[in-house]
């Protein structure tokens, strides 16, 4: 047995690690960088506040002399571990470990253990309080995995350039508090954690990260504090009219907005001989369907390139998805293979248009605002370098809504050319060694200048977001669903993309 003010003051057990997942798990949500703020002398309240609490209470020694014996390579495990070295220890401390019985009733959890009156969740681990009706929430937290966010070299207090890095984690976090109504939550990667205290509708204050070895105070000793925090106040209730765009996109900046006048929502043009389905029973439990938008003229002709070119596939297969506009199917592609994602959620196909190997990406009725971004970066890119002018993009060669399939529900698909090479990741970045990264930095940096042209930064930049080619050292983008004007020119081609693509992979303590 030991004291838990002991047990508290200790650091996390060093992990052994071996990293296997190399994309990081993200939600389509933010928080705009506007929105956060330091929180002023977290660590110094939380020293104060350990020191003068009662915690002689004796609680089981919980850390193993032998040290840690689970290896971790994903996120499910890095999850098992916090719970175990952190959220074990800290519940014993809450339970048995003081005097104060409002903290003797909080406990680390899952947040389906708790009456959240089905609210659809999913938090990697929760703060419950024991009540009579069972468990209640109080905090939820996310964890994501330390060698795909490095949180301790991102503080809230860091330029944009490393702080827009934040608001997509954050942004998780805070939606699931949003929903829960509550007023803390926390990140945590094992290796750094961040706590989000709500001070406003749109003042969310962080921590600065705080590390997994630190002491005086320790990590344990911070989610103690947090708990006596907790005790004192866990509810915020929004006011009556909240702008959620404000909490997402700021006041200051947006994203990109259309250059196309209203009107061409609306407009259809027929390109092929069409397949009349207005009759179909499509779009959302009332029937609507948002109008796909035409290109900038309304004529595609305009932008460099023809659809009269990509015939209708013959003969008509259960694969075969048609597409169009305003109910009415101008043209069809067969597909062969999903290649990434699952319905009925966002997936990109392998398809044949014309005779022509291309790439599909589909998107359900609920993302049409990342279906009209993406479409409109790459009739952009399409407009200033027709025919597949610029070789690190993909070139646009059709799009609509899905108009009749027996694959895809109810949704948008752009249909573009299909690019060489895989997904960029650690193991391709350690394979080339400092030349070929040298190399592709350079090749990067010129698709930015691209994006830096069309007065664009691109906020969901990741390895796994670019095409690389081993054979030929080819670079491709993909993927700008999240892209941002750079109204205020804060990024140059030193920008967010390049430092967080071709970062040296965390993989070892």
């Amino acid at each position: 047995m030991q004291s838990a003010s002991a047990q508290l003051a200790q650091p996390l057990p060093r992990l052994v690690q071996q990293a296997t997942s190399s994309n990081a798990s993200v939600r389509n949500v933010r928080l705009a960088r506007s929105c956060m703020h330091l929180w002023p002398n977290f660590l110094e309240n939380v020293k104060a506040t350990i020191q003068g609490l009662n915690l002689n209470g004796m609680i089981s020694v919980h850390d193993r002399i032998e040290g840690e014996l689970y290896y971790v390579g994903n996120e499910l495990g890095l999850t098992g571990r916090f719970v175990e070295n952190l959220g074990v220890p800290v519940t014993k401390a809450y339970r048995y470990g003081n005097d104060d019985p409002a903290l003797n009733g909080l406990r680390f959890g899952d947040y389906h253990a708790a009456a959240h009156m089905g609210t659809p969740l999913f938090p990697a681990v929760a703060i419950l309080k024991d009540d009579h009706h069972g468990c209640v929430l109080r905090c939820v937290g996310e964890i994501k995995t330390f060698w795909t966010l490095p949180l301790e070299l991102i503080p809230v207090t860091a330029p944009d350039l490393i702080k827009v890095q934040l608001e997509n984690p954050i942004g998780q976090v805070v939606s699931y508090m949003r929903a829960a109504e509550l007023r803390y939550g926390f990140l945590s990667t094992y290796r750094a954690t961040v706590f989000i205290h709500r001070t406003d509708n749109y003042r969310f204050e962080l921590s600065p990260p705080v590390s997994w070895n630190t002491t005086q105070p320790s990590l344990r000793e911070c989610f103690f504090a947090l708990g006596l925090y907790i005790t004192e106040g866990f509810s915020f209730i929004e006011q009556e009219v909240l702008n959620a765009r404000i909490l997402e996109m700021g006041r200051a900046q947006g994203p990109i907005a259309s250059s196309r006048p209203s009107t061409y929502r609306n407009h259809a043009q027929i390109l092929l001989p069409v397949i009349d389905t207005t009759t179909s029973s499509r779009g959302d439990s009332n029937g609507n369907i948002p109008q796909d938008r035409d290109s900038p003229s309304g004529n595609f002709r305009e932008a460099g390139f023809s659809l009269l070119s990509y015939p209708t596939p013959t003969p008509v297969t259960p694969n075969t998805i048609f597409f169009g506009t305003g109910g009415t199917a101008t043209n069809a592609v067969e597909c062969t293979s999903i290649i990434h994602g699952a319905l009925p959620q966002k997936v990109v196909l392998k398809a044949v248009f014309g005779g022509t190997d291309v790439i599909v990406k589909y998107w359900p009725v609920t993302d049409y605002d990342s279906y009209d971004t993406e479409l409109e970066v790459y009739q952009r890119l399409n407009g200033i370098a027709p025919h597949g002018g610029h070789s690190y993009f993909a070139s646009l060669i059709a799009h609509g809504e899905v108009i009749c399939s027996s694959i895809l529900p109810n949704g948008y698909l752009i249909v573009m050319t299909e690019l060489p090479g895989e997904p960029f990741s650690n193991r391709i970045w350690r394979m080339i060694g400092p030349h070929g990264r040298n190399e592709m930095s350079s090749k990067l940096q010129e698709a930015i200048s691209v994006l830096r042209h069309m007065n664009l930064w691109n906020r969901d930049a990741a390895k796994d977001n670019i095409l690389y080619d081993m054979a030929t050292g080819s670079v491709a983008m993909i993927d700008f669903e999240q892209m941002e004007s750079n109204d205020l020119n804060n990024f140059e081609l030193e920008g967010p993309e390049l430092w967080i693509i071709m970062a040296e992979p965390n993989d070892i303590w």
